[in-house]
């Protein structure tokens, strides 16, 4: 039988899904954790192969946490 799930052409999609997730919830939630989470899935995801989408994924979580960090600090202030 044959796993559709471990012969898909881009093994790192999974990884860019769970980084752009990331990017949002960082910029609504907690910045400090779920942006770095989402630079490394994005890097996991180049690391699997699927290079721009990973990338994409990876500074899109970095321009979310950095965004998500100074909402938060203008909340407080």
């Amino acid at each position: 039988m044959i796993d559709r799930e471990r012969t898909t052409a881009h093994p790192g999609r999974v990884w860019v899904r769970a980084s752009l997730v990331c990017a949002v919830l960082s910029l609504f939630l907690a910045p400090v954790v779920f942006g770095p989470l989402g630079i490394v899935a994005g890097m996991v995801a180049i690391w699997k192969g699927d290079r721009w989408w990973g990338a994409a994924g990876a500074s899109g979580s970095a321009v979310a946490a950095v965004v998500g960090f100074y909402w938060a600090g203008e909340l407080i202030t």
